[in-house]
């Protein structure tokens, strides 16, 4: 997970992140690789959920998913 800017709280519990936000999950198994890029993302790192209200590209192998708002539970 990478972006240009990312204020979180003290305790790391909530990040949010700007600007060429690009998330990321290697391969395994029999599944692909998946990005997910964005302008802007919510993580909630004790729940493992990453959202966003903004544009986000979703890219698994060959295929590419394009919409306003997710939230993608890991």
């Amino acid at each position: 997970l990478r972006a240009e800017r990312g204020p979180s709280t003290s305790e790391g519990v909530e990040t949010r992140l700007y600007d060429n936000v690009v998330l990321t999950r290697a391969a395994y198994e029999d599944k692909p690789p998946l990005r997910v890029d964005s302008e802007f993302m919510l993580v909630l790192s004790e729940e493992d959920i990453a959202r966003s209200d903004k544009l986000v590209t979703i890219t698994s192998g060959d295929t590419v998913l394009t919409g306003i708002g997710m939230e993608f539970n890991n």
